[in-house]
């Protein structure tokens, strides 16, 4: 363990230079906002959630993202969230598959189900644990296009005599339709559709968001915003002379807005610091009620736009990952806006230290001496602090406390009188069963951690948290754990090992004066089992295991209308240039064909697949190979299609795994030295290297162990 607090310090400094300071505003009511999903949050990202004053939440229900908002809520409860609403997916003509302004006004089904679903996204406001919280309403964003598109026919056709009965003359494409068309229809459908909003939560505020490169062409924006059912705006701030048209149009509409602020330099037409300081001081009456922040992560993936000041991004969007860079991006920018300093403080007092405790009475009996391993981690990362002194643990404590049936044969009080920050320390002590435990349980048997700042974080060790045939994740390229035996003999544990988020090769295992290594490389998805027999198998995990699907030919869905029908979700880690193995099931009728595209991080981002599969008699099963693009990092994303835009489809399964090259006698032939020995009592301590950016998830195999 070793100090690089003030190294990183001055690195901190310099990477955080960009960002600028950020004026506290008391007349923004929202305040300083984020543009995020909530419902996947990882563990470190709640922190760079909660700190903001508000979310306007793209997608979801309140419903769905209920559990999210709550937990973060505990570290800041009075944030706010402005939701966005968007209800016609699946009900439309034209290949995205969007319902459009002229489908709610010619087709009452339509118009009915999008009624239906804005009611029931409403309703899930009452699934917070304080609904107030819900602050406003947006009807989805960059309007018009995802609501009207103008001059494009595969939306206009289906309608073609309806609309020429209107007009009293032939349907003709071009500017004049196209200005009747959101002068009449989508001018219509955005007055019902905030009427209704308005009509089941009066004390929120209905936003109107327009595109920022987008005229009004043919209607105005009096004619939607400023009503008692819409009374916002979402202005836009590219370059100053348009952000003063905004601020004065919602003068005008006696409106209130918000505006947003794009870190990606490519979102901006002018350069970061006017930017910030449209959004943050060039209006300071009440209609201004805040911002929100933009951040993917991209924030340099325009080669040579000019609008990126810092060179510091471009090293970053070179070196780390995009979800890295975001959180970073993240961070920074609110440390050194001072934005949320006491939600920083709160969740660190709960959350600044964690505490991981081994030790394994399997088979002991009284005199038995086992080991006992303490790791403390301090959890503060140097990004969330403006002072790099304040992310060190200063005077941590780690005591055992122990239950008179076993004895602690060292001090059981140790201390430490600093940590890094995402620093980790590990302390060893040996305890002596005194007496037996009928059931293995030692009551009062506990490991307690504390620092100066952070609630003491206890660990219950009475029923022994190590336990054989655990499931143990081990990132940074090395680990360790205790191993519980199964049995009196000491006997060869077989071993069960895959790789995610990237590449992972020649492993090493290593335990009681034995060691195992594994040649070559494992990907994300790769699954390498080595049996107690010596024998060898590689098999392969579904990458998309949670589609939201059902398989099953009585209860899928079954798909009659739109292009897109379904969106999986992915985000694991690929191999340029390998092979990966596609495998739909479903159901095609009356014409319909399946087709899949697969999305990808990379110069190349999706590959169409399955084109017409699932044509036939019943329920069926297509498999395909394709090989990933050269240059691709991730799969992002699976989306299924209804072919041909005719008849019905229906999806069961869908799954993406690598495609196994190798026979089992070449997979044994990469296996050198012999699988760990286990201790006849007590436990093992395993260690674990390996060579690669990716992490490990290791199993170790007894007789009775359930493989996960």
């Amino acid at each position: 363990m070793r100090s690089n607090v003030f190294h990183y310090y001055r690195l901190f400094w310099l990477c955080l230079s960009f960002c600028g300071a950020v004026v506290s505003a008391d007349y923004m009511d929202l305040g300083h906002g984020y543009y995020a999903s909530v419902s996947n949050l990882t563990e470190r990202a709640v922190l760079d959630v909660a700190r903001f004053d508000w979310l306007y939440i793209p997608h979801g229900r309140p419903a769905t993202t209920a559990d999210a908002i709550n937990r973060l809520r505990e570290y800041n409860p009075d944030l706010k969230v402005v939701y966005s609403l968007r209800p016609t997916h699946h009900l439309g003509h034209g290949p995205s598959g969007l319902a459009t302004c002229l489908d709610y006004c010619y087709d009452a089904d339509v118009r009915a189900e999008i009624h239906r679903r804005i009611e029931e996204t409403v309703a899930g406001r009452e699934s917070l644990a304080r609904p107030e919280a819900l602050y406003g309403w947006v009807f989805w964003e960059e309007l018009p296009m995802w609501f009207a598109r103008p001059g494009e026919k595969d939306w206009i056709e289906p309608y073609r005599d309806r609309i020429e009965e209107e007009l009293g003359e032939p349907l003709t494409y071009g500017d004049e339709l196209d200005a009747w068309i959101l002068k009449t229809k989508y001018v219509k459908a955005m007055t019902e559709i905030h009427q209704r909003v308005h009509e089941l939560h009066p004390e929120a505020v209905i936003f109107y968001h327009h595109h920022p490169n987008k005229g009004t062409q043919g209607f105005e924006f009096a004619d939607i915003v400023g009503k008692p059912w819409c009374q916002g705006l979402v202005a836009h701030h590219n370059i100053t002379r348009a952000f003063e048209r905004w601020v004065e149009r919602a003068q005008e509409l006696d409106a209130v807005y918000f505006t947003q602020l794009s870190h990606p330099a490519g979102m901006r037409a002018q350069g970061w610091e006017g930017s910030r300081k449209n959004t943050i001081g060039f209006d300071t009456s009440d209609r201004n009620l805040g911002y929100f922040f933009y951040c993917s992560g991209d924030c340099a993936s325009t080669k040579g736009h000019y609008h990126l000041e810092d060179p510091v991004v471009r090293r970053e969007f070179k070196r780390i990952s995009r979800a890295d860079r975001s959180h970073l991006h993240l961070a920074r920018f609110c440390t050194q806006g001072g934005i949320g300093i006491d939600v920083v403080e709160r969740f660190y007092r709960a959350n600044g230290l964690s505490v991981d405790a081994e030790i394994a009475f399997a088979k002991a009996r009284p005199g038995d001496r086992l080991p006992l391993r303490v790791t403390v981690t301090n959890r503060r990362e140097l990004c969330h602090f403006a002072n790099a002194l304040d992310a060190v643990a200063q005077n941590i404590k780690i005591e055992v406390r122990s239950p008179r049936a076993i004895r602690i044969l060292e001090e059981p009080v140790r201390h430490l009188a600093r940590l890094g920050p995402m620093q980790s320390a590990e302390f060893n002590w040996t305890v002596e069963v005194v007496s037996p435990s009928e059931d293995g349980v030692f009551e009062g048997f506990e490991v307690v951690a504390s620092c100066e700042g952070t609630d003491p974080m206890t660990v219950d060790l009475r029923g022994s948290p190590c336990k054989a045939g655990s499931v143990h994740h081990l990132s940074g390229r090395s680990g360790r754990w205790l191993e519980p035996n199964w049995e009196e003999q000491a006997r060869l544990c077989g071993l069960r090992v895959s790789a995610a988020h990237g590449l992972v090769s020649n492993i090493t295992f290593s335990s009681g004066g034995r060691s195992l290594r594994v040649e070559g490389g494992l990907i994300d998805g790769e699954i390498l089992t080595v049996s107690a027999d010596g024998t060898a198998e590689l098999s392969a995990e579904n990458l998309c295991p949670d589609t939201g699907l059902v398989d099953d030919p009585d209860k899928a869905k079954r798909f009659t209308s739109g292009y897109s029908v379904h969106y999986i979700p992915v985000g694991r880690s690929c191999t340029p240039d390998r092979d990966y193995r596609l495998t739909v099931t479903g159901s095609a009728e009356d014409g319909a064909g399946a087709l899949v595209t697969v999305y990808f991080r990379g110069p190349k981002t999706e590959l169409h697949l399955m084109h017409n599969a699932l044509r036939g008699e019943g329920w069926q099963e297509a498999t395909r190979t394709f090989t990933a693009p050269a240059g691709a990092t991730a799969i992002t994303g699976v989306r299924l299609w209804r072919y041909h835009q005719t008849g019905a489809i229906r999806y069961g399964s869908v799954s993406i795994t690598p495609a196994i090259p190798e026979k089992p006698g070449s997979v044994v032939s990469r296996i050198q030295g012999d699988l760990p020995l286990l201790a006849p009592r007590g436990a093992s301590d395993i260690r674990c290297q390996w060579e690669g950016p990716g992490e490990l998830k290791v199993q170790c195999l007894a007789p009775d162990t359930v493989v996960e």
